[in-house]
């Protein structure tokens, strides 16, 4: 089923896949621009009574929210949607399960990296929570404080 490519869309070596340890980042691979489709989907399922949070820290500012973006999904493919990146700002997303789905649409002539993100398991019920992440992408260091209090950010 992961190993799908729809009809149409190019495969890419390092686009999807599924991941099952409780944290680590996914980089979409080089876009080259020629206007094909291509689809990566990535199913990160970690421990049973875990919650996945997904913490983006770059995204292609060339994306189009048309023809390129981002689909976060609470749960397996094709739940419900947590949320669609294709620019700036972008925001946190915590599944209500030990499963999430990142779904990955390009189809411009726009070329260039697509995203990088940044994921970890939380246990489901609890009450206090502090991540704090130093995360090197290219030129620039990103730092990112996340503060969990009764369930809520």
């Amino acid at each position: 089923e992961w190993n799908r490519v729809p009809f149409g869309a190019l495969w890419i070596p390092g686009c999807g896949g599924i991941l099952s340890l409780p944290s680590g980042y996914i980089y979409s691979p080089y876009y080259y621009g020629d206007g094909k489709h291509v689809e990566c989907v990535w199913k990160i399922e970690t421990a049973i009574h875990e919650h996945i949070v997904l913490d983006f820290y770059t995204v292609n500012r060339r994306m189009n929210c048309r023809t390129d973006y981002i689909v976060i999904y609470d749960g397996d493919l094709y739940s419900r949607q947590l949320g669609r990146v294709c620019s700036f700002p972008f925001q946190s997303y915590t599944s209500t399960s030990n499963i999430m789905t990142i779904v990955l649409q390009r189809q411009s002539y726009d070329s260039g990296d697509s995203f990088s993100a940044y994921y970890y398991s939380i246990a489901q019920g609890n009450r206090f929570l502090q991540i704090n992440t130093l995360v090197h992408i290219g030129n620039f260091c990103t730092t990112h404080l996340r503060v969990q209090y009764g369930g809520c950010f």
